[in-house]
């Protein structure tokens, strides 16, 4: 007896070309697929003075306050940026067409308001077309009795203009 002869079904064969044509489409880099989320490597107290991008804590991030500035070389804002998953806060400045100012952090005791920590950065000018025109901070982890805010200094002043002081429960 001769064995039935096999055919190959519209569907199989669909199924075998996805098989193929799936992977090398990913291979050649013509189908994008997200790339995992750095995991936080830092948290509260452990990520004070560490970068946030570094540290993977930029991923959840969120402004949660912020001063805006205007000068005689345009708009530009601070932002005090929180990451859930790292619990901890930085400063985040974006750039002017000419002029450099400075950004900081900074993170006080909450009972007699002693300095715990301050980061301060220089945000340079020329750089609000660039991909990534902000600049920031190190960060300030949270720690138990402590209070932090950010803060932005006007390049033509050099007056200090602060978000309010933040507290995490």
């Amino acid at each position: 007896m001769v064995p039935a002869r096999m055919t190959i079904t519209g569907r199989w064969r669909r199924r075998m070309a996805a098989l193929v044509t799936v992977p090398f489409l990913v291979g050649v880099g013509l189908v994008g697929l997200a790339a995992p989320a750095t995991a936080a490597s830092c948290y509260a107290g452990s990520c004070t003075g560490k970068g946030p991008v570094s540290q993977g804590c930029d991923n959840d991030a969120s402004a949660i306050a912020e001063v805006p500035m205007t000068t005689g070389d345009g708009y530009t804002k601070v932002q005090l940026e929180y990451s859930q998953a790292c619990k901890a806060m930085w400063a985040r400045g974006r750039s002017l067409p000419k002029s450099d100012f400075d950004i900081k952090i900074v993170k006080h005791r909450t009972s007699d308001n002693a300095a715990l920590y301050s980061h301060r950065v220089t945000v340079y000018s020329g750089c609000s077309g660039c991909a990534n025109p902000w600049e920031w901070t190190n960060m300030a982890g949270w720690t138990s009795g402590s209070k932090i805010r950010a803060c932005i200094q006007d390049p033509f002043t050099n007056k200090w203009a602060c978000t309010t002081w933040f507290r995490l429960a």
